[in-house]
């Protein structure tokens, strides 16, 4: 408790009462007079974001938020610290939250160091080039070769009618040839990003690039009575990238959503997409579910080449879309949710 300071904050009026080893936490002078933007100066651009979540969720707001926050330091110093709050019983309405925070650098800090080895390890235990690739191409073709084989059979069934299944034959056959141009799509795009080629660029509507991508994954969120919703802000400005291979990265990142709810039987399965502008002015898209989440201990590992936790994964997915957001100039992290699931979150600069 010697390293834990208290806190009082009216989300409302933006009021901070803080202890003074809150202050000397977030490395203020105590009696500093601070305004919530101060705070959020240090903590880590993407854990503001998961701490706003935290207290718009709905369904949080009994218990409040239980966070683990990077600070940033004047002077470049990094700081772990786990806020826990909760808002004010008498009246909830009010918008006071009370609640502690506790630096937890130093173990946060052996966690890294104990991370950094599994992944030293993994590094050496990885195979070479070729095999990134050829798992890379496994990967990819994997969803429009197995839509190819679905439509063909049941193009087989519906042409076994006669006469009264030729338009859903015909149906079939039109899907066939758009799964055959997208995986030949795919294998451009792999080929020119193992080749160290530029991704190449054409103007992109991220919002029209969400909805197609949905529609596309339809009946798998159907097969897996998932409900997908998603809240794309108006307005946006264009990307400038390659659309096959930004609609990869939101593919990937939907199928590991429907892959985490596979087991979840006790509450709704849900995904939710959503689009907005960063608070650095770049495209912000995040992919929420409400599975299982990951653990904290794989997160330093969860972006690399043939890291997986599934029995059957092969551990391309992430990496791929690490690779692919990272030559568009953008960033892409995950974090876990308040109480259910995981977030990923990936940044694209807006087109000049």
């Amino acid at each position: 408790m010697s390293m834990a300071g208290f806190f009082g904050w009216n989300t409302r009026t933006g009021e901070l009462t803080w202890s003074n080893v809150t202050y000397e936490i977030f490395g203020f002078d105590p009696g500093t007079d601070l305004v919530l933007a101060d705070v959020y100066k240090r903590i880590r651009e993407e854990d503001v974001v998961l701490l706003r979540q935290a207290l718009d969720d709905p369904a949080d707001k009994e218990e409040g938020p239980d966070l683990r926050l990077r600070l940033t330091l004047p002077g470049g110093n990094v700081k772990y610290v786990r806020v826990r709050a909760h808002p004010e019983r008498r009246d909830p309405s009010s918008g006071q939250y009370v609640g502690v925070a506790m630096d937890i650098t130093s173990s946060a800090l052996s966690e890294l160091e104990l991370n950094t080895s599994r992944q030293e390890l993994a590094q050496k235990k990885r195979p070479g080039p070729i095999g990134e690739v050829g798992a890379w191409v496994a990967h990819d073709l994997a969803q429009p070769l197995s839509s190819i084989v679905m439509n063909g059979q049941a193009c087989i069934r519906w042409m076994s009618m006669g006469t009264a299944g030729t338009e859903e034959a015909r149906s079939c056959v039109q899907r066939i040839v758009s799964s055959g141009y997208r995986a030949t799509d795919i294998i451009q795009q792999i080929r020119r990003l193992a080749s160290g080629e530029k991704p190449a660029t054409a103007p992109i509507f991220i919002n029209e690039l969400v909805e197609s991508t949905e529609a596309l994954l339809g009946e798998t969120f159907e097969k897996n009575h998932i409900t997908c919703t998603s809240s794309l802000a108006p307005g946006l400005p264009t990307i400038s990238g390659d659309r096959t291979q930004l609609q990869q990265v939101l593919i990937n990142l939907l199928n590991n959503a429907v892959q985490s709810l596979a087991d979840v039987g006790d509450r709704k399965r849900k995904i939710f997409i959503a689009t907005r502008m960063s608070e650095g002015k770049e495209l912000l898209v995040m992919v929420e579910d409400s599975g299982t989440g990951f653990r904290v201990q794989d997160l330093p590992l969860m972006f690399s080449p043939f890291f997986t936790t599934k029995a059957d994964g092969m551990g391309m997915g992430l990496a791929i879309c690490r690779t692919v957001v990272e030559a568009h100039c953008g960033r892409l992290w995950a974090l876990n949710n308040t109480r259910h699931g995981a977030t990923f979150y990936f940044t694209l600069p807006a087109a000049p």
